[in-house]
């Protein structure tokens, strides 16, 4: 309604302005450079808004050929002054997680400069893009900045972080290689390319990222050298597949000496060591090891040495490497098992005893299950061992993967 009444306000002032204005026009005399040019006052200001409309086409043509010879955009310090503000308020907003906010004071920040790409706001203007949700215009302008060399490195880092996000693996070792290959010490993009070599099995692509971590104190050193004795294995089971089993067995001797409780690692050398008729240097091996560290896999490994033999040799042999580390529950569990299989019940009781106390791990209760149904049919004392199995590994869907696996050994 306001502006209604603004409206008709400004017509009756417009009318009575002309009406006032026929009834005097008046004369305006003009003598410039021995021009003289004699009219009334209405010709007169016709004449100066023409004048002033002749003035705007000739300022758009100026900026038109400006833009086209690359002059357009000239950094005044106005617009200087602007852009700065402008720059000050999207870091403000994108430090407090406002993207919507950044991206568009980033960009009126870029109104003092030719092309996004060397605006330095165009950076802030592409997080915000991100932070905002926009993802398809963060992504086109962080690839317009790769072309400039002042942002590349900038736009990099938001490209990985976008890969990262969205669980594209080749986008992540797409701009992860540039990054590592243009930048100095990448924190941020060699965390993800050592994830992404690790997850696709690619060790060629560990070390790099590793050492850039390591310099930065990004990762320990216990993390660092597990995660090259994976890439070793990795390599020599690759080489072993390959039939290269010297160079596999090099492979995982490395392995072992950044991680000597590696029981991967020695399973796999100590195989290829039988599979070479090397049993002693195997047996040694694992001995070694299970002194320190018992691990079921190396149980398996010490217990396939036997081959196919009578249950009461693959007993005596679990006996054997039980006795290297004797109270561990790992050598009570595999001997325990081996002599449920051998039908020596009183024996593995008595294995399986100190584990039984407190609350005995599905495996415990497993075997104990066995010693029942084998020993005394007892079927009630069965299934109570099993009722425990199942409340030890939390239910039926609770089981853990090594419980699992065991259980299916068993």
């Amino acid at each position: 309604m306001f502006q209604i009444l603004i409206l008709i306000l400004l017509g009756v002032l417009l009318v009575s302005g002309g009406l006032w204005l026929s009834a005097n026009l008046g004369a305006l005399s003009v003598d410039w450079l021995g021009w003289q040019i004699e009219t009334n006052m209405a010709v007169g200001l016709v004449a100066l808004v023409c004048l002033f409309v002749l003035f705007l086409l000739a300022l758009r043509l100026a900026r038109v050929i400006a833009g086209m010879l690359g002059l357009r955009g000239v950094k005044t310090r106005g617009n200087l002054e602007r852009a700065t503000v402008a720059m000050g308020e999207a870091y403000a907003a994108l430090r407090a997680g406002n993207g919507a906010e950044g991206q568009v004071e980033a960009a009126r920040a870029r109104a003092a400069f030719r092309d996004r790409a060397t605006c330095p706001g165009s950076l802030m203007e592409a997080d915000g893009f991100a932070m905002a949700g926009n993802i398809p215009a963060a992504r086109e302008l962080y690839t317009t900045l790769l072309g400039n060399p002042k942002t590349e490195i900038g736009a990099l880092r938001g490209l990985v972080d976008l890969a990262v996000a969205s669980g594209d693996d080749a986008e992540i070792k797409e701009w992860t290689e540039r990054a590592l290959f243009k930048a100095d010490n990448p924190v941020w993009a060699a965390g993800p390319a050592l994830d992404l070599a690790r997850r696709t099995y690619h060790p060629e692509g560990v070390e790099q990222p590793l050492q850039i971590l390591e310099r930065a104190g990004a990762i320990d050193a216990t993390e660092a050298r597990e995660a090259r004795a994976e890439a070793f294995l990795q390599q020599a089971a690759t080489a072993k597949a390959a039939g290269k089993r010297s160079e596999a067995q090099a492979l995982c001797r490395k392995a072992l000496d950044l991680t000597p409780d590696n029981a991967k690692a020695a399973d796999m050398l100590a195989r290829m060591l039988m599979a070479e008729s090397k049993d002693r240097k195997a047996a040694n091996l694992v001995e070694e090891i299970w002194r320190r560290s018992p691990d079921p896999l190396l149980a398996r490994t010490w217990r396939d040495m036997a081959g196919k033999g009578e249950p009461m040799i693959v007993a005596n042999r679990m006996q054997t490497l039980a006795g290297f580390n004797p109270e561990h529950p790992e050598s009570r569990l595999a001997a325990a098992e081996a002599s449920i299989d051998a039908k020596l019940w009183g024996q593995a009781r008595a294995q399986l005893e100190p584990l039984t106390a407190g609350t005995p791990c599905v495996r415990t209760c497993l075997l104990m299950a066995r010693i029942e149904e084998g020993e005394s049919k007892d079927t009630a004392k069965v299934m109570e061992w099993m009722n425990k199995a199942v409340a030890a590994a939390g239910g039926l869907a609770g089981d853990t993967t090594e419980d699992s696996a065991t259980a299916k050994a068993a």
